[in-house]
């Protein structure tokens, strides 16, 4: 725009356009200059968002391989069943499952073996006779027993079929849950798959979109330095190149931006951290 406008005053002065001409080139580059204020001012607000996220308001950014297509540009094949918040709730089954195993063994009766053993000294005889006067100081006479007390929860069953029931119905609750978040997360990594394939697919296109804006772009300057065109020709063809620089390189970040939601769909960050970070 900056050139542009420059062009234009050199051609108004020389008397080749109209002043009307210059005017439009200078609102042209103050809209471009306008652009450039607000562009910044949401890198520093973005760069603030970031510092609070991560703590480190420091921190030096590093591009890394953000500004390029990712290398692998598909979805990968991670199981809903690997997530870690599936694994959490699967565990969250299990617990249920084996309360309610536990609450079934109360019906059983508990067979406990006992046995016992003492002695006591004594210095009688049975005949009534009497042994040394050292005698009975110490144990002599040695007796045992043993034993099986079986215990039944009669009058416990009302109680343990609830807590029964309770533990069953955890259970089912908790399957309940698992399985809804199978099925969401199965949903989540589809529609991330499908967002990524699109996001490939534009990316792969925005060259052609680039290069056609260009050749528009080249080709009105040419037809305005020829006086076939007006300016605002020119004007609409370097916006439309701008923009089509700018999606070109918003299509790249949109398919890291899809890659993440891939990854995050998939439980697992570290391919896509790896990747960018190189």
């Amino acid at each position: 725009a900056r050139v542009l406008a420059q062009q234009v005053d050199a051609l108004v002065q020389a008397g080749l356009r109209p002043g009307a001409d210059a005017a439009r080139a200078r609102a042209e580059l103050a809209l471009v200059e306008t652009q450039v204020i607000q562009s910044k001012q949401a890198l520093r607000v973005a760069r603030v968002t970031l510092a609070e996220l991560t703590g480190h308001p420091d921190a030096a950014l590093a591009p890394g391989s953000l500004l390029t297509m990712p290398t692998e540009a598909t979805a990968g094949t991670g199981a809903p069943a690997a997530h870690p918040a599936a694994r959490e709730q699967n565990a969250a089954v299990d617990e249920a499952r084996a309360r309610r195993k536990v609450s079934e063994l109360a019906f059983y009766p508990k067979v406990t073996a006992q046995g016992s053993s003492y002695a006591r000294g004594t210095g009688a005889n049975p005949d009534g006779t009497t042994r040394g006067a050292a005698s009975g100081l110490g144990p002599n006479i040695y007796n045992y027993g043993a034993g099986l007390t079986v215990t039944f929860p009669l009058f416990d069953l009302p109680a343990i079929k609830a807590r029964r029931e309770a533990e069953s119905q955890r259970e089912r609750a908790e399957t309940a849950r698992y399985e809804e978040l199978m099925r969401n997360l199965k949903a989540r990594r589809e529609r991330a798959g499908a967002a990524l394939d699109g996001a490939v697919a534009v990316a792969r296109n925005m060259p052609r979109v680039l290069e056609a804006a260009r050749a528009a772009e080249s080709q009105a300057a040419a037809r305005y330095q020829s006086g076939l065109s007006t300016l605002i020709e020119v004007a609409e063809a370097q916006r439309l190149l701008t923009q089509a620089e700018i999606d070109e390189r918003l299509a790249r970040l949109a398919v890291w931006r899809a890659r993440l939601a891939v990854a995050t769909a998939e439980g697992d960050l570290r391919p896509v951290i790896s990747e960018g970070s190189r």
